[in-house]
């Protein structure tokens, strides 16, 4: 997977390289069009943008998430992915 900093650049470069740069940098509205060019590039190569603390919400899903399973151990790498996702899922709501 991308490292994360290319992936941002080269939703930047994508973006740029369809714009006349001088008149880009003088207009400020299109600093929009960088974030969502960026956010586009992140999400195709995989990754999503989330709060560095989980929320109520996250904790609630990851939690639910793993009470789920009740013949799968809380400890096991699918109990912890089925978390993650939750947590992640529970996040863009």
């Amino acid at each position: 997977m991308a490292e994360i900093r290319e992936v941002i650049a080269r939703g930047f470069h994508e973006h740029l390289s369809r714009r006349d740069v001088m008149q880009y940098l003088d207009n400020e509205e299109d600093c929009d069009g960088l974030a969502d060019a960026a956010l586009a590039a992140i999400k195709q190569a995989g990754f999503v943008v989330r709060p560095a603390e989980p929320t109520g919400t996250m904790k609630r899903a990851g939690r639910y998430a793993i009470s789920a399973e009740p013949d799968s151990p809380a400890d096991s790498e699918e109990a912890a992915e089925n978390c993650y996702r939750a947590m992640i899922e529970a996040a863009s709501t």
